[in-house]
């Protein structure tokens, strides 16, 4: 990112000089200007995650919020590596439990989820990289030009970190009789005022997934609740796309993907 476009956004901004602050320690952090590759390669990790199973908002003027949402002990620990690796720090990790009754079994399941929380600066960093601040279904979201540009290693991890949060795993059919392997869609629901925007924002998800190689389709459906339209970005399933699939999207942060795919 240039120095200039940053300097701008501190310019305008009414706490400029609280921004300042954060604008000098992403400069020690040597992420203002020209980032490394292997930055890169981590920060779009994150902005995958981040726009995928997590949160950004901002609160007030002068603070963004960041979280994960992890299923496993394992993913925090993977991503605090993360974040630590860029240097900034982890603010706090918590793990909820929350039951729910099955409707046909009657059963209860115990769902656990963690959620990792990440200092203002960070979440700063990824605005500014293309997250989306806010409650996502009404937003427009914008896959920015430098992503679209980046090398395929770095689109490579901004849609691992995606498809760890939002996508499928990979599995088998075996109601059919040639157990075909299968990847389902990656869902994403949006208002009818952002549809048109949202549909841009998953054709350029599934562009980068073509950069990689991979062949993926994007479908328009009706939601049940009325008001939304579900958006789904469809892998196809010829033999060679789910292996060409299965070789370079690793699903960041989220270990049961991994295992089961």
């Amino acid at each position: 990112l240039p120095d200039d476009d940053w300097k701008l956004l501190f310019i305008k901004d009414d706490f400029k000089d609280y921004y300042v602050e954060y604008y000098q320690r992403l400069k020690k952090l040597r992420l203002i200007g020209k980032i490394s590759v292997d930055k890169m390669i981590v920060l779009s990790r994150l902005l995958g995650a981040i726009q995928s199973d997590g949160h950004l908002s901002k609160r007030g003027l002068r603070c963004y919020r960041c979280r994960f949402h992890l299923g496993e002990k394992e993913d925090t620990e993977e991503i605090k590596r993360d974040i630590e690796y860029l240097g900034f720090y982890v603010s706090s990790i918590n793990r909820r439990t929350t039951n729910f009754t099955e409707k046909d079994t009657k059963k209860i399941i115990h769902y656990t989820c963690y959620y990792v929380s990440a200092e203002p600066c960070l979440g700063l960093l990824l605005h500014r990289l293309g997250g989306t601040t806010g409650r996502k279904t009404c937003q427009n979201k914008q896959l920015k030009d430098w992503l679209k540009k980046a090398p395929s290693s770095v689109k490579r991890a901004f849609l691992s970190g995606y498809q760890g949060g939002d996508g499928s795993k990979i599995s088998v059919n075996y109601k059919l009789p040639q157990q075909q392997v299968i990847i389902k869609e990656t869902k994403m629901s949006t208002s009818h005022e952002y549809e048109a925007s949202n549909m841009k924002y998953m054709e350029d998800i599934a562009q980068l997934f073509k950069d990689l190689g991979i062949k993926a389709t994007i479908r328009n459906y009706k939601a049940k609740d009325l008001r939304r339209r579900l958006i789904l970005l469809c892998p196809s399933v010829e033999q060679e796309n789910l292996l060409k699939y299965s070789e370079l999207i690793d699903y960041s942060y989220c270990n049961e993907k991994r295992r089961k795919s």
